[in-house]
């Protein structure tokens, strides 16, 4: 499943535009899963290596999400630095209409 805002724009500036739009797109999914109401909408993403684990609660409850593998995987790779890694953790919790996020 691939979100309506990555279907519309495919042509990032930079490196940043487009891990902005995978953010955006995360988002967008969550927030499409959530049934209308919630107040509170957590995501959480954990990776090492190959393995990874994705959660999203809705309200303190884990809803199903479909959809997020590819974007945070992409993202991963954007956040990559030579000589640093990249991050074990993702975790955010969306709002409308934009979600914020610590890494």
């Amino acid at each position: 499943m691939t979100s309506e805002r990555t279907k519309r724009n495919k042509n990032w500036r930079s490196r940043n535009d487009e891990a902005h739009a995978r953010l955006m797109e995360i988002g967008d999914l969550a927030r499409a899963a959530a049934a209308p109401g919630w107040s509170r909408l957590a995501v959480r993403h954990a990776q090492i290596g190959s393995h990874a684990l994705t959660t999203v609660t809705r309200d303190g409850r884990e809803i199903s999400v479909e959809g997020t593998e590819e974007p945070f995987r992409r993202l991963r790779e954007l956040s990559y630095r030579d000589g640093a890694g990249t991050w074990p953790t993702w975790r955010s919790r969306p709002t409308s209409p934009r979600p914020s996020s610590s890494w």
